[in-house]
């Protein structure tokens, strides 16, 4: 089944294992060679900010400049304030969370290494403290949520593998601080992807999500958003991971069905197979219902 970290998997965090900076100088050197390498903080090598007053000027003048060291040291700041002073990052950078995305999108988007970790690491910090998951919901538009997923999923079948590493880890650490609809939805809009990669990705990581989701609304002993959401919402995560199941990835299979059964069970059979019916064409309408209908396969012990 989606497996969650309350069922006993530990978080990853946000960031690589590595101990120390990390230099990137192979992508961040200027044209005549005179740029010195830049050095890309881990997430314990943060301080707190000395100046806020200041600090704030330069995350404003960073998110209107087409600068990319303006861009860099804003990002920088950016993860020292919601790090270290949650309330005045919950005034000043979770109350206008859409230029802030915007300006980390286009840092993910860097073809500068150095520029694309820190806006990764600043990514998964954000999530990391996020006051309130509905923050998430009412970001959710192209300059939004789903530009920062966008940009993130591409980063996480990345070639250079520490930073598909960074990227992979990021959407673990957005899925376990804010599963809800919006991300959900968000990450499966890449459901049809013809990139196998990506689809392992989505499937797993969609998984956790809709797993974050239904035992959020266990927890809170209210109807989840799923049980009483509308059709169209039923129909776009039943079709997603649909989609996931019958994709070449070999991978993004297993993770899919159990999203599919969990499904099943959310919403109840009725519901579900009139979703299904509207969402998907007869074959595959008989081959989901197949997968649900058809307790998993669990592994006995070696």
């Amino acid at each position: 089944d989606c497996v969650s970290p309350a069922n006993g998997e530990a978080a990853t965090q946000a960031t690589p294992p590595e101990a120390s900076s990390h230099c990137d100088a192979e992508a961040d050197a200027a044209a005549d060679g005179t740029e010195a390498p830049v050095v890309v903080l881990m997430h314990e090598e943060l301080t707190a900010l000395e100046d806020t007053d200041a600090s704030l000027e330069l995350i404003r003048s960073g998110v209107g400049s087409e600068d990319w060291a303006a861009q860099y040291e804003a990002t920088t700041a950016i993860r020292r304030l919601v790090q270290f002073h949650p309330q005045l990052a919950r005034s000043s950078i979770y109350a206008q969370l859409e230029p802030v995305l915007g300006l980390l999108k286009t840092g993910v988007e860097s073809l500068r290494s150095a520029q694309n970790r820190n806006a990764l690491y600043a990514i998964g910090e954000l999530f990391r403290n996020l006051p309130d998951k509905d923050i998430i919901a009412e970001a959710s538009s192209p300059i939004g949520i789903d530009g920062v997923v966008d940009a993130v999923v591409l980063k996480s079948v990345n070639d250079k593998r520490f930073i598909a590493s960074a990227g992979e880890a990021v959407i673990q650490q957005m899925v376990e601080s804010a599963p809800c609809p919006a991300l959900l939805l968000s990450l499966l809009r890449h459901a049809s992807s013809k990139n196998p990669k990506v689809c392992t990705v989505i499937a797993r990581h969609g998984c956790k999500c809709l797993r974050g989701i239904v035992d959020a609304a266990a927890t809170e002993e209210h109807k989840s958003a799923l049980s009483c959401g509308d059709e169209t919402e039923a129909q776009a995560l039943i079709s997603g991971f649909a989609e996931l199941e019958l994709s070449r990835s070999v991978d993004a299979k297993k993770p899919a069905q159990a999203a599919l059964r969990l499904l099943f069970r959310t919403l109840k059979p009725e519901p579900f197979e009139a979703a299904l019916k509207t969402a998907l064409n007869p074959t595959s309408v008989a081959h989901v219902l197949e997968i649900v209908r058809k307790p998993a396969v669990k592994k006995g012990p070696a």
